[in-house]
């Protein structure tokens, strides 16, 4: 990095028979050489250890349920990060989220999963359609999250058992959900059926689209409909206006404003 120029420097660096105008050309170009190193050398916004280390993959819609998408972070080194989306339910609502349960078969918890050796060996066999756990929120909605992906299973995060809210947090502060070494052979191949970061969020785009384009719903309302200053609710009148069209059909269908979403969209 070059030393910084004050305006004495700039003197040196005018003419000795520039004349009168010497004071006013150095002032200009200390000015031109401050902003020159201003924009080259100051920091920027910080890349983040996910920007660093790892590509963002995606699965949309696990087993067709609807926005129950999962984030795959691939580590220069293969091993892989299941975490929930940004724009999973739980995330995009800011549900509270009750329990994650690791116990995903009568017999299997894979809190009891142990991997031993740089081949995580003993490590349980995972495929696309393995579970992972189970995250019951406290509104009785619940969701399971798959593996998505083949591959050993190196650990689950067992904090998230006492302390499921940690869900919410980045992936480098104990919000994940699992890490998977997959097969070296067959790796690019596994990569190219997830989705890629931009096409991610074209999705996330067209679902916004669709749903602010969906009719407003007509309700069949009894003899006692609502009046211009507002609603009838068991025979009385409300000061609360009836939702409007647009209120109607800037939320998609689960319940988070497209607004919400779109401002999500920049940081995927």
């Amino acid at each position: 990095m070059a030393a910084p120029m004050d305006e004495k420097s700039a003197m040196n660096c005018i003419e000795p028979n520039s004349g009168e105008n010497a004071t006013a050309e150095a002032g200009k170009l200390y000015e031109r050489f401050s902003i020159a190193m201003e924009s080259k050398f100051l920091p920027k916004t910080a890349p983040t250890i996910e920007d660093r280390y790892f590509t963002a993959r995606y699965k949309p819609d696990v087993k067709d349920a609807q926005s129950e998408d999962l984030k795959i972070l691939c580590h220069s080194n293969k091993l892989c990060i299941v975490t929930l989306s940004q724009f999973h339910p739980i995330l995009a609502a800011d549900k509270t989220i009750e329990k994650v349960d690791f116990q995903v078969t009568k017999n299997t918890n894979l809190l009891n999963n142990k991997v031993v050796g740089k081949r995580k060996k003993g490590g349980q066999w995972m495929t696309a359609d393995s579970k992972l756990c189970m995250i019951t929120c406290t509104d009785g909605s619940c969701y399971t999250v798959y593996s998505c992906i083949n591959g050993r299973l190196v650990e689950v995060n067992e904090n998230l058992a006492t302390n499921p809210a940690l869900i919410k947090q980045p992936t480098h502060a104990c919000g994940y959900i699992a890490v998977i070494f997959p097969r070296l052979e067959n790796y690019d191949q596994q990569m190219s059926k997830l989705t890629s970061a931009d096409d991610y969020r074209r999705i996330v785009n067209e679902r916004v689209n669709m749903a602010a384009s969906q009719p407003e719903p007509v309700e069949k309302l009894d003899d006692e409909t609502t009046t211009t200053s507002g609603a009838v609710i068991d025979g009385e009148n409300t000061d609360e206006a009836p939702p409007t069209s647009v209120e109607m059909t800037t939320r998609n269908t689960n319940g988070v404003p497209a607004n919400h979403i779109q401002n999500d969209l920049a940081a995927t």
